[in-house]
C-alpha cells in the first residue's frame, strides 16, 4: 500500500498507540477490579460511568466542535485520557480495604474517561479528513482498518504479561502514559472548517439533530448501513464465544482465537483500499456485504466443527471490514468538516443505543425463540439498509491529489 506523507505516517502511528492503550484498559479493568474488590464490581462502576458520559459528551461535543473548530480537540481529549487512565491506575494501586473513596474515584475516572472518548469520537472523522487527500481517502481508511485488527491482537497479549509480571495497576499507568504521548503527536491535527460547510439551520434544536444523520439519499444509506454493521458485529462476538465454549475450548481461549480471526480482516481492508479509488459504486455495495455478514452470523451459530466456526468468524469479520472502510471512506471523502463533525456525534449517541439493543436480543438468546427473536431483528436491519440503498457518489473517482500534507 503505498506511503502517504509524513503527517499522516504521524497521525497513523498516535492511532496504534491510541488502540494499544484502549486494549490495555479493556483487558486490565476486569483483571484489576477481581485483584482490588474480590469481584467484577470495580469494573461494573467503571463501565457504568463511562457508558453514560460517553452518549452524552458525544452530543454536546457536537456542538461545541462545531463554535471552536480550530481547537485541537483530538489532543486534547487524547490529554484528557492519558491523565485519567494513569488516575485509574492509581486507584487500582491503592493498599488496603476498599473504601467508598475508592469507589467514587473509579466513577469519577471512568466519567473522565467517557467524555474523553465522546470527544474523540465526534472529531476524529474530520481531523483525518484534514490530513489526508480525498483521492486517498480509501487507502487511508484501510490502513486505520488493519492497525485496528493488528493492535487489537498483540496489546491484550502485552497487557496480560504486563499484569502478570509488575505490579497490576502498573499498565495502566503505562497505558496513561501512552496517551500523553498520542496527544503530543496530535496536537498540531486540528479540524480545517471549510466555506462551503453548510451552516446549521435556524430552529434546528433538540430531538431534530437527529436527523442529521438522515438527510439525503446517500446519507442515510451509509448511516443504516453504519448501524446495521455494528449491530452484526455486538452479536457475534459472544455467538462466537458460545459456540467455541460448546466446542470445547475455554473461555479465555476462546477470546484469543476470536482475536485472530479478526486478522482476517487485514486481506480485505487491502482490497478495499485499491479497489475504492477506483469503483463508481452501485446501491449493492454495502447490502451484499451486510447481507453475507447476516448468512455467516447464521451459519455460525449453528456450527459444530471448530475450523468451520473460525473461518466462518473470520468470514463475518471480512464483511464487517468492508462495510466500515467503504462508509469511512463515503462519509469522510463526501462530506464536509463540521457536518462530519454534527453526523459524528448523532451516530455516537445512536451507537450507543444499538449496544443497548444488542444486550437487549441477548437476553433470550438461550431458548429457540430468543434465538429467532434475534435472528429476525438483524434480518429487518439489513432489509433497512436494502431500502435505502443508493449509489455511493462520493466514492466516484475524482482527480489524484498529491499526498504532501
Amino acid at each position: 500500500m503505498a506511503v502517504m506523507s509524513g503527517r499522516w505516517r504521524t497521525f497513523l502511528g498516535s492511532y496504534v498507540l491510541s488502540i494499544a492503550g484502549d486494549r490495555w484498559l479493556d483487558t486490565a479493568v476486569p483483571a484489576l477490579s477481581l485483584l482490588l474488590f474480590g469481584d467484577l464490581q470495580g469494573a461494573a462502576l467503571y463501565l457504568w460511568s463511562s457508558g453514560c458520559a460517553r452518549p452524552l459528551t458525544s452530543w454536546g461535543a457536537g456542538r461545541w466542535v462545531s463554535r471552536w473548530p480550530a481547537f485541537p480537540w483530538l489532543g486534547g481529549s487524547n490529554l484528557l485520557t492519558g491523565i485519567a487512565m494513569a488516575g485509574l491506575g492509581l486507584v487500582f494501586m491503592s493498599e488496603g480495604p476498599v473504601s467508598s473513596v475508592v469507589r467514587v474515584g473509579v466513577i469519577v475516572v471512568g466519567v473522565l474517561l467517557g467524555a474523553a472518548a465522546g470527544v474523540q469520537t465526534v472529531v476524529f472523522g474530520a481531523t483525518v479528513k484534514a490530513v489526508v487527500p480525498a483521492s486517498w481517502m480509501g487507502r487511508a481508511q484501510a490502513q486505520l482498518e488493519i492497525a485496528d485488527s493488528l493492535t487489537s491482537f498483540v496489546a491484550p497479549l502485552l497487557a496480560t504479561w504486563m499484569l502478570l509480571s509488575w505490579q497490576p495497576g502498573l499498565a495502566l499507568v503505562v497505558a496513561g502514559s501512552l496517551y500523553l504521548l498520542v496527544a503530543a503527536l496530535r496536537w498540531r491535527y486540528v479540524i480545517v472548517a471549510s466555506v462551503r460547510s453548510r451552516p446549521r439551520p435556524r430552529g434546528r434544536r433538540g430531538l431534530s439533530w437527529f436527523l442529521v444523520p438522515f438527510e439525503g439519499r446517500e446519507r442515510r444509506h451509509v448511516s443504516v448501513a453504519v448501524l446495521t454493521a455494528s449491530l452484526l458485529t455486538m452479536l457475534c462476538v459472544p455467538v462466537a464465544s458460545a459456540r467455541l465454549e460448546i466446542l470445547g475450548l475455554s473461555p479465555g481461549m476462546s477470546g484469543m482465537v476470536i482475536a485472530a480471526t479478526s486478522l482476517g480482516s487485514i486481506p480485505t481492508a487491502l482490497i478495499a483500499g485499491r479497489l475504492i479509488p477506483r469503483m463508481d459504486a452501485s446501491r449493492l455495495i454495502l447490502v451484499v456485504p451486510l447481507f453475507g455478514a447476516l448468512i455467516l452470523l447464521v451459519c455460525l451459530h449453528l456450527s459444530s466443527s471448530l475450523p468451520l466456526t473460525l473461518a466462518l468468524a473470520a468470514g463475518f469479520d471480512a464483511c464487517a471490514c468492508w462495510v466500515f472502510v467503504v462508509t469511512g471512506t463515503a462519509r469522510t471523502q463526501g462530506e464536509e468538516a463540521l457536518d462530519l463533525v454534527r453526523i459524528a456525534a448523532v451516530m455516537s449517541v445512536l451507537g450507543a443505543a444499538v449496544s443497548t439493543l444488542a444486550g437487549v436480543m441477548l437476553l433470550g438468546v438461550t431458548d429457540l425463540s430468543g434465538q429467532v427473536a434475534v435472528l429476525a431483528g438483524c434480518l429487518l436491519c439489513v432489509a433497512a439498509c436494502g431500502l435505502s440503498a443508493h449509489p455511493l457518489t462520493s466514492l466516484r473517482p475524482s482527480e489524484p491529489d498529491l499526498p504532501g500534507g
